[in-house]
C-alpha cells in the first residue's frame, strides 16, 4: 500500500505558503487522529526533520 499525501505553494507565494503552515499547526492534532484511524503508516518524526526515511 502506499499512501502519497503533499502540498505546494507557488514559490513566490509566501502568504499562503505561511497560512498553510499556519493552519497544518494548528490542526496537526486533527489531522494524526485522521491517519491514525485510518492506519496510515507515519515516518519517524526524527527522521523526517533530519530529511531522511527510517
Amino acid at each position: 500500500m502506499v499512501f502519497d499525501i503533499s502540498m505546494a505553494a507557488r514559490k513566490e507565494d509566501e502568504a499562503l505558503r505561511q497560512e498553510v503552515d499556519a493552519a497544518l499547526a494548528r490542526r496537526r492534532a486533527d489531522a494524526d487522529a485522521i491517519l491514525r484511524d485510518y492506519r496510515v503508516p507515519r515516518l519517524d518524526n526524527g527522521a523526517m526533520q533530519a530529511g531522511r526515511t527510517p
